[in-house]
């Protein structure tokens, strides 16, 4: 899901955490109905502070990870948005780790190579700024899929090459690709013998 879904174009005030709750329901919802992982962003409050949080919940519709934007716009600063921490792990899935950043957490990748060097083999990346070429060049960088939910934009999957796999556009509100976490890219040179293995 895109950065904050249920807000969208709706004016960011203090919230009372029912309503918070009531976001985490549907994700919850939506997870157990499809019978899918589903990974969304949404404000949360934890510690009487207010985050924007990306949650990880699993096909029984359990919340099983959660990742904060470590990087909040200046705009969300002046609206009481606390930034993540930095060094937040990836979620265990039965496919293989997964990881999360969230919007103008694009501008710092070298944040992401934390969950990277733990496990993650794909990142979701939820947003309402589209990033342009910047999650290609992460996706390559890396060699980490990224899954990314834009609010009004082009949604994608990158593999691990920087290659576009599957977009929205005006007619397709969603993609779906299937995509294998582990293929790997290593340079040809001296490398022959992998080949053949």
């Amino acid at each position: 899901m895109p950065e904050v879904f249920a807000y969208v174009g709706i004016e960011f005030k203090e919230r009372d955490i029912n309503e918070y709750k009531k976001i985490k329901d549907f994700l919850k919802y939506t997870a157990r109905k499809t019978n899918t992982w589903v990974a969304g962003s949404s404000y949360d409050i934890q510690d009487k502070k207010i985050y924007n949080r990306c949650f990880f919940v699993n096909r029984k519709g359990e919340i099983v990870g959660k990742y904060d934007k470590i990087h909040p716009t200046e705009g969300e600063l002046e609206k009481g948005i606390y930034p993540g921490k930095k060094k937040q792990l990836p979620v265990d899935t039965e496919f293989g780790k997964i990881g999360a950043f969230i919007c103008f957490d694009a501008d710092w990748h070298y944040d992401l190579k934390y969950q990277i060097d733990n496990g993650a083999k794909l990142l979701v990346f939820s947003s309402a700024y589209p990033a342009g070429k910047i999650l290609n060049s992460i996706s390559l960088l890396y060699q980490v899929f990224v899954i990314a939910g834009i609010w009004s934009l082009t949604s994608k999957i990158i593999d691990i090459t920087g290659k576009d796999l599957k977009k929205t556009d005006r007619f397709s509100y969603w993609v779906w690709i299937d995509i294998n976490l582990d293929r790997t890219v290593f340079h040809w040179d001296y490398q022959g013998d992998k080949v053949k293995k």
